[in-house]
Order: structure tokens, then C-alpha cells, then sequence
């Protein structure tokens, strides 16, 4: 049985600090009301489309990484793309999801390169 993913103090300490940065460059008063006002049935619409994209994304990224003879289990492949997504949300030019070829070669051994082919190649195309 696979272990869960160990954060290593370096990472815990990057990511809150990444996190204080957003919450200090966003006024979340002004997000929460603008949440508030919006429709329950929208929100729900766009949770599920933004859901729907991440299995799709996870899953293309898993079937082409078999086509190069890696096997990536979904829930890893759905955890660095999950990743990458919300990275990529908060960079410049959606760089965020270059994240997603590290995190398959710490969580799966998936070389780097294989990685990165899985994530490029469907943008080229």
C-alpha cells in the first residue's frame, strides 16, 4: 500500500507563504460578498465544470503517460494535476502547471521529461 505524500518543512513553509501573499494581495471581504451575491445554481455550474476539467486533464495526462510506458495510478496523476491547475490559476502565463512534471517524478518517478511531453504535447497539438 502506497504511503501518503511526506511535506518536507520547506514546502509547508512555501506554501503558507505563497498563500499569506494571495490572501494579502486579494481584499477577501470584497471576494466574500461578491460570493455571496452570486447564484448558488452558477457556482455550483462552474464547481463542476472546473471538476469535470480536472478528471479530463488527469485522465490525459495519465493515458498519455502509459503511451510512453509509464504507469501513473489516476489518484496521483489527478493530485499533480489538481496541483498544477491551482498553481496555474495564481501565475503569470499559467506557468504554475510546469509544477505538474515535478511533482509526477517525486510522487511516481516519472522522468521529468515524460512528464513535461505530457503536458506539452496536447497544447501543440
Amino acid at each position: 500500500m502506497d504511503r501518503p505524500p511526506v511535506i518536507s518543512p520547506l514546502e509547508a513553509i512555501l506554501t503558507l507563504f505563497a498563500l499569506a501573499a494571495i490572501f494579502l494581495m486579494v481584499n477577501m471581504g470584497k471576494v466574500a460578498a461578491i460570493l455571496l451575491q452570486a447564484s448558488p445554481w452558477l457556482v455550483a455550474a462552474a464547481l463542476a465544470v472546473y471538476a469535470c476539467t480536472m478528471l479530463l486533464m488527469s485522465f490525459r495526462i495519465r493515458l498519455i503517460l502509459s503511451h510512453m510506458g509509464e504507469n501513473v495510478p489516476f489518484g496521483k496523476a489527478f493530485s499533480a494535476n489538481a496541483a498544477g491547475l491551482l498553481a496555474s490559476d495564481v501565475t503569470p502565463a499559467r506557468a504554475g502547471y510546469f509544477v505538474v512534471p515535478f511533482l509526477l517524478k517525486k510522487s511516481c518517478n516519472v522522468k521529468v521529461e515524460k512528464g513535461m511531453s505530457a503536458i506539452v504535447s496536447p497544447q501543440i497539438v
